[in-house]
């Protein structure tokens, strides 16, 4: 499974769905508020993270267990987020 989530057509099927992204993005601006801390775990591509620091959260904490964590920091860096989202790479049951 962790193997199949690692392949970057998942990400970027799951990019690609509209509908899905825009729900996450409302449901992330109801939720996360200005100064807020915020745990991703599971965090992919980053894009709930990107939400979360679009919304306010002064520090995202952004958890990948694969090599698309590598990914993420990129596109949080050229979104000019690096300075509020940390990109972690780790498993969180070690």
């Amino acid at each position: 499974m962790v193997e199949e989530y690692a392949r970057l057509s998942i990400h970027r099927w799951m990019l690609l769905d509209e509908v899905r992204n825009e729900a996450y993005r409302r449901a992330t601006s109801q939720v996360v508020k200005p100064g807020d801390t915020v745990l991703d775990f599971g965090a992919g591509t980053g894009i709930l993270s990107l939400f979360a620091a679009q919304a306010g959260a002064s520090k995202v904490h952004a958890v990948e267990r694969t090599d698309i964590a590598a990914v993420a920091r990129r596109i949080i860096e050229r979104n000019g987020f690096g300075d509020r989202i940390e990109v972690i790479q780790s498993d969180l049951e070690e």
